[in-house]
């Protein structure tokens, strides 16, 4: 066994690949069955509670590479981790392109075979995703290692307000209300530094560098049982 490893962290990222099988699997009759139908409710249900599945992954990446011991140089990031996820994007989106051809009723056509390639494959988009958040990853290490945790909570709190809170509130208000306040107020600040998932990227690093008293994890674990209900 490497002693380095850390070992929730693959268990984490065990437990991730399959949620990540099961919301696709779902998705599949998402759109075939009837909204009405207790089929439909199941998979809903099972969709629902795989979805912490790519936030994990991105947590655990968090955890490994912004550590600060762990040295990545600006020439690292491209040579050894950008390059890794090309090469993965670069075969796999051969690989459907050349799949969905072969199960279509249509001729081999090499110009709609390089348009799918040009397009791309939705369910890759974890990988362009990720470059990224390597992109990134100097200065966001410069931020975490700053060994300033009031900056880093800062960070945080402005990630989960603008970014968790203030969209899911405006999802729930859309039902009743279009435009409302904040939807139109919001996108004016331009905050978009602590958009997208790079969030999910620094709370992976937080919660592993953290040390929390019995009593912050049992309300940590509360918190998620009604996340997931």
């Amino acid at each position: 066994m490497n002693s380095n490893r850390i070992v929730y962290c693959d268990v984490l990222k065990i437990l991730a690949s399959i949620a990540v099988v099961l919301i696709h699997v779902c998705s599949i009759w998402w759109y075939a069955l009837d909204v009405k139908s207790k089929s439909w409710m199941v998979i809903n249900i099972f969709d629902s509670l795989c979805r912490w599945a790519v936030p994990v992954f991105l947590m655990v990446s968090g955890i490994l590479l912004l550590k600060p011991e762990k040295d990545i140089t600006i020439k690292e990031v491209f040579v050894k981790y950008i390059k890794k996820a090309i090469v993965l994007i670069a075969f796999w989106e051969v690989v459907f392109a050349f799949a969905i051809q072969i199960n279509s009723s249509e001729q081999l056509n090499i110009t709609t075979v390089i348009n799918r390639l040009v397009q791309g494959h939705y369910h890759l988009w974890y990988l362009y995703m990720i470059i990224g958040i390597y992109l990134v990853t100097p200065i966001i290490k410069q931020i975490v290692n700053g060994k300033n945790e009031k900056v880093l909570r800062y960070f945080l709190a402005l990630w989960l307000v603008f970014q968790i809170l203030i969209p899911t509130i405006n999802n729930i208000l859309d039902i009743y209300i279009k435009d409302n306040l904040l939807k139109v107020m919001i996108p004016k600040l331009e905050i978009s530094v602590i958009s997208g998932y790079v969030g999910y990227y620094v709370l992976g690093y937080y919660l592993n560098e953290k040390k929390f008293s019995k009593k912050q994890r049992i309300m940590l674990y509360c918190l998620g049982f009604v996340s997931s209900l």
